[in-house]
């Protein structure tokens, strides 16, 4: 009946507010975000189950670059989505990382866990900001950033001066504190 029609604007139905929503910027970034932790998971699944081709770790060094690519197409520094970015390289890294020694120099290791570091604790202080001091994912994080430090520390302690000038006993400090907090928020899960 006429208490159903649709109202007309300028001759036709308006767009819908769902469609309208799918063309912003932030669809874009939440779906590309989306289809990268699709092909991680995959790649992870290849990577365990056997002996992944060169072709494989490739994609994802390539899948690295694209995690911050991605957030750079967010305007702030501070925005949600970057949450997802940043965990995703900090994730990529560390699959990267699982690639044995023989296939990768010790320098590009060493940057590769300075590169991790720095997203991880860009992504901590995002995840505290948003998420909370006692979020799960703040843990995970602590631990992440954590077991970088103590990776760099005994091998390479000049890679985390790069990152942030602390002192070795700065750095030596934060570690320790990164697990006893870790600990503490994962206890609260328990």
């Amino acid at each position: 009946g006429p208490h159903l029609k649709m109202e007309l604007w300028q001759g036709s139905l308006p767009k819908s507010s769902l469609q309208a929503a799918e063309d912003t910027v932030t669809k874009q970034i939440e779906s590309a975000i989306e289809d990268l932790e699709h092909l991680r998971t995959e790649y992870l699944q290849d990577i365990v189950q056997g002996t992944p081709s060169a072709e494989l770790w490739e994609h994802v060094k390539a899948m690295e670059g694209s995690a911050l690519e991605i957030g750079h197409q967010i305007a702030s520094p501070q925005h949600i989505l970057w949450i997802p970015c940043r965990t995703l390289h900090v994730e990529t890294c560390q699959l990267l990382l699982l690639r044995n020694a023989q296939h990768m120099t010790t320098a590009v290791q060493l940057k590769l866990w300075s590169r991790c570091i720095d997203s991880a604790c860009q992504l901590l202080a995002l995840q505290r900001m948003h998420l909370g001091s006692h979020h799960f994912d703040v843990a995970k994080t602590l631990l992440d950033i954590a077991n970088g430090v103590s990776e760099l520390l005994s091998r390479s302690p000049q890679h985390l001066y790069d990152i942030n000038a602390r002192s070795f006993a700065e750095w030596k400090a934060l570690e320790r504190e990164y697990r006893e907090e870790y600990k503490r928020i994962k206890a609260l899960y328990e």
